[in-house]
Order: structure tokens, then sequence, then C-alpha cells
């Protein structure tokens, strides 16, 4: 409601009698609130645009409907790509902290992706053999 908030200090009302700020207030509460924060946002800019007066549920609600919406499959894919990638980035990092702290038997390294392990010894983490094998990098004697 932080937006309506903005709104009315923003516009001036039209006389509507003896209606308290309160019953208004869960009024538009009650009409609006099932609206997403980007679209009370939408409504928040395209108001103080084109509204002379304080906007009334109907004009807010006609407002509402020109709000672009969006896929819900696309937004949960989106969702669910941005978790795989976070999950990819923890294991990243956990594997090159391991690998700094000397902390990996040989089976586990070979199991690192190419990627890792290129990034890994670029890091001076792993050595890079002939055979193109990678072993831990120890800094402190075994």
């Amino acid at each position: 409601m932080a937006a309506m908030t903005a709104l009315q200090a923003s516009l001036p009302s039209q006389h509507r009698g003896d209606i308290s700020l309160e019953v208004q207030a869960e009024t538009y509460q009650q009409m609006l609130g099932k609206y997403p924060f980007e679209a009370i946002k939408y409504l928040e800019v395209k108001a103080l645009e084109r509204c002379q007066w304080f906007p009334t549920i109907a004009e807010c609600l006609a407002i509402l409907r020109e709000f672009p919406t969006r896929n819900p499959l696309a937004a949960k894919r989106d969702t669910v790509l941005r978790r795989i990638s976070q999950e990819h980035t923890t294991r990243f990092d956990d594997a090159m902290a391991r690998l700094a702290a000397e902390d990996a038997p040989q089976e586990w390294i070979d199991a690192l992706p190419d990627t890792w392990k290129q990034i890994a010894e670029t890091r001076m983490l792993l050595w890079l053999h002939p055979d193109g094998a990678y072993t831990l990098r120890r800094r402190k004697p075994a």
C-alpha cells in the first residue's frame, strides 16, 4: 500500500464525503491486494502520469488490466534456471575451497568437470601433467 500512499500524497482527492482514510485504505487493499508488487508499481507510475485526482478503484483496475503479464511458465522457468545457476556456483566454490585446503582425494579430482580442473590449474591449485591428468598441487608438506 506504499504505492497508494505515494499516490495520495501526490494527487489531490476528490470530495468523497465522510469516508475515513482507514476505510478507504482497507477497500483499496481488498480490491488491489492480490496484484503482484510489479503491477502495483506500474499502477503508481501510470496513475501519476494520467490522473489529475487520486484514482478510483475502477480507474486502478483499468490501469492494471494494461499491465503486461508474464507467462507463468516462463517465470517458473526463470526461477528454476536461477536456482540451478546458484547451485552450480555453490558447488564450484566448494570445490575450489576444497582444493585450496588440499583436502581432495585423486578420485574426487578426476571426477571434477574438465573446465573446473582447468580453472583450478589456472588458480595454481592443480598440476596439469603431460598425459592430461590433474593432481593436487600441495603447498604444505604431506
